[in-house]
C-alpha cells in the first residue's frame, strides 16, 4: 500500500514537474521574430499639428518636444513684429532703430494658440493649432482688430501664406487659396497646389510663392492665369524660408546656417551670402531694409542687417524674449501607417529614447489606420483588436520647463501567437514566440 501511494506521488510531482515546464515555457517571450517596422527619425524638422512635438535638427534624428517662442511675422508697414508660442502667448515689438519697445497692448485676444503667422500686405494672418486661420488689420494708430470675414479652417493645417489680396493655407496634402477683399475670403480653386508642404510663404504682391516640403527641399512657383507655374528649386536641407522685401531674393535658414539667394537670369537662385549662427533658427521673417532678416531662435528676435561683408545683428531690432523660452509641456509625434497582408493581434514597441528627471513618454499603437488607439507601455506585448493596417505614436510630456524627453528610434514588433494544449491536465498554454 505504502509502495503504491509513493509511486502515486511520485507521478504527481512528474506531473507537476511537466506542467512546470510548460507554464515556463508559457511565460517564456522572445521577440526574435522579424522586425516589421523600424522607424528612424530624419532630419527634417517635420511637426504635428497636434501641438508640441518636433523632428529636432537641433540633435539631428531625434524626436522631442518643441522649444518656444513659435511663430514671427513682421510688419511690411512699419518696423515691428508679431511673436507668439503654442502655450497660447503672444507679443508685437516695435522698433526705432535704437532700442525695441514691448508694444503687445496693441494685439487683440487671439482664440487659441497660434502655429503659425504671417503678415501680409492686408493684415496680419494667424494660424492657430485647431486649424483656424485669422485675419487682424491695423487701423491708423496701429492697433490690430479682428477683420470681418477674415476667418477660415482649414483641418490640420501647417502654415498659412498671405499676399496682397490672396491667403493661402497648407493642409495635410494641399494648399488652398482665397482671394481676400477687405469684406471677406472667397475661395480660389484654380490657384490651389496638391502638394504637401511644411511651410509656405509669398511675397507681398502675392505674385510668387515658395514651400518647404516634408523632406527638406525648397520650391519656388510663379503665378499666371492658369495657376503656379514651377520655378527654381534648393536641395536643402531648409528648416525656414522667406522672400527678402525687396523680392529680388530669399533667405533660407537650415541648422544653424543662413543663407541669402538672389533669383538669377537663368532662372535658378544663386547664393550671394550666408553664414553661421550661435542658436537654431526656428522661423525667419523679412527684415526692414532690402535685404535684411529676422530669425526667430529659443531666445527671442534676431534681427539680421546683409551688408557687403555677410550680415550683422542689430541690437536696436532685435528682441529677448526669455519668459517664453521653455519647452511645450507636451506634443505627439505619429510614425508610418503599415499595411500588413495578415491580421495582427499582438504587437510589441521597443525605444530608444533619453528621458531626464520630469519628463516621459506614452505609447499607443492601432490597428485601424489610427481610427482607435490602444496603449503600448515599452517593452511589454499589448493584446490589439484584430488588424492589418498598423500605426504607432508617442506622446512626450515634461513638467520642466528646461528639460525635455527625447526618441531616436522606435522599433515595432508584431508577435506570432499560437495555441496549444498541454498533454497533461488539458492544460491550455499560449506560447507568444
Amino acid at each position: 500500500m505504502r509502495r503504491h501511494m509513493a509511486i502515486a506521488a511520485a507521478a504527481l510531482v512528474l506531473a507537476s514537474l511537466v506542467l512546470a515546464a510548460f507554464a515556463a515555457r508559457a511565460l517564456t517571450v522572445q521577440t526574435a521574430n522579424p522586425l516589421w517596422l523600424q522607424e528612424h527619425f530624419t532630419d527634417t524638422a517635420s511637426v504635428t499639428a497636434a501641438g508640441g512635438a518636433c523632428i529636432d535638427t537641433a540633435a539631428p534624428g531625434t524626436a522631442r518636444l518643441c522649444e518656444t517662442p513659435w511663430a514671427l511675422a513682421t510688419d511690411p508697414a512699419r518696423p515691428r513684429y508679431f511673436v507668439a508660442d503654442r502655450q497660447g502667448r503672444a507679443w508685437l515689438f516695435a522698433s526705432d532703430g535704437d532700442a525695441v519697445t514691448d508694444v503687445s497692448g496693441l494685439l487683440p485676444a487671439i482664440p487659441g494658440a497660434v502655429y503659425d503667422a504671417v503678415w501680409g500686405a492686408d493684415a496680419l494672418a494667424v494660424l492657430t493649432v485647431d486649424g483656424w486661420v485669422y485675419g487682424y488689420a491695423q487701423d491708423s494708430s496701429g492697433r490690430l482688430a479682428a477683420a470681418p470675414g477674415y476667418q477660415v479652417r482649414v483641418p490640420g493645417a501647417v502654415s498659412v501664406a498671405a499676399g496682397l489680396g490672396l491667403l493661402l493655407a497648407a493642409g495635410p496634402a494641399s494648399v488652398s487659396a482665397y482671394a481676400w477683399d477687405g469684406a471677406g475670403l472667397r475661395r480660389l480653386p484654380a490657384l490651389d497646389l496638391a502638394v504637401a508642404v511644411r511651410q509656405i510663404r509669398l511675397n507681398l504682391d502675392g505674385t510668387r510663392l515658395l514651400a518647404v516640403m516634408p523632406d527638406g527641399r525648397l520650391q519656388t512657383w510663379g503665378q499666371a492665369e492658369a495657376g503656379w507655374i514651377p520655378g527654381p528649386g534648393l536641395d536643402g536641407p531648409v528648416l525656414a524660408a522667406v522672400f527678402m522685401p525687396s523680392g529680388a531674393g530669399l533667405w533660407t535658414g537650415g541648422g544653424s546656417a543662413v543663407r541669402a539667394w538672389a533669383f538669377s537670369p537663368d532662372g535658378g537662385l544663386a547664393e550671394i551670402g550666408s553664414w553661421r549662427i550661435a542658436a537654431q533658427a526656428r522661423a525667419a521673417a523679412p527684415g526692414f531694409g532690402g535685404q535684411d532678416v529676422i530669425l526667430l531662435t529659443n531666445g527671442g528676435a534676431d534681427y539680421y542687417a546683409a551688408g557687403p561683408d555677410g550680415a550683422s545683428r542689430m541690437s536696436g531690432y532685435s528682441a529677448a524674449i526669455t519668459a517664453a523660452a521653455a519647452y511645450e509641456p507636451q506634443g505627439t509625434v505619429t510614425g508610418a501607417v503599415y499595411n500588413a497582408d495578415h491580421i495582427i493581434d499582438m504587437l510589441r514597441v521597443e525605444a530608444q529614447e533619453t528621458l531626464p528627471p520630469g519628463t516621459g513618454t506614452a505609447y499607443e499603437v492601432s490597428t485601424d489606420c489610427g481610427a482607435t488607439w490602444t496603449a503600448a507601455p515599452v517593452n511589454t506585448n499589448v493584446s490589439v483588436p484584430p488588424g492589418s493596417c498598423i500605426a504607432w505614436r508617442v506622446t512626450l510630456a515634461t513638467t520642466d520647463s528646461g528639460a525635455t524627453p527625447a526618441v531616436d528610434v522606435v522599433d515595432v514588433y508584431e508577435l506570432a501567437q499560437q495555441t496549444r494544449v498541454a498533454q497533461q491536465g488539458e492544460v491550455i498554454l499560449r506560447l507568444v514566440q
